[in-house]
């Protein structure tokens, strides 16, 4: 089989828009995160080595959350959402800044000018100690 090359052309152009579409795809949720921590706390916060710690170990459990739902639930979501396969855009934005306030201690950074730490994820069940909201503010 022998190809020309207007198909040769047409083939490669269709494997860069596949291949750019998938790494959106992948990429989104954690632009969108970003975007969420610098909307709530400033791109200084959103762009900080501790908060990229976070955003990975955030978007490992959120992967993982995604994959135990059905596969036409997140095509659905991805459609709706221009990438995200859980959630819509608030929701999602809610839960990051939620899960942040509880995982670093963002609040004394605000207030006292303190270096932003990131402690871990917070896990109610397997770690309820680790609410740094509480453990720093409250």
């Amino acid at each position: 089989m022998r190809f020309n090359r207007r198909q040769l052309v047409v083939a490669g152009l269709s494997a860069a828009v596949l291949s750019a579409g998938g790494f959106g795809l992948y990429t989104a949720p954690a632009r969108a995160a970003r975007k969420a921590l610098a909307a709530s706390f400033g791109d200084d916060v959103a762009n900080h080595p501790e908060t990229t710690r976070f955003l990975d170990s955030y978007l490992i459990r959120y992967r993982a959350a995604a994959r135990t739902t059905s596969r036409l639930t997140r095509l659905g979501n991805q459609a709706r959402t221009w990438g995200l396969p859980l959630y819509d855009a608030a929701q999602f934005g809610g839960d990051v800044v939620q899960t942040y306030l509880t995982s670093t201690n963002v609040v004394l950074v605000a207030e006292n000018g303190e270096d932003l730490a990131f402690v871990a994820l917070r896990d109610p069940y397997a770690s309820p100690c680790t609410n740094q909201l509480s453990a720093n503010w409250l």
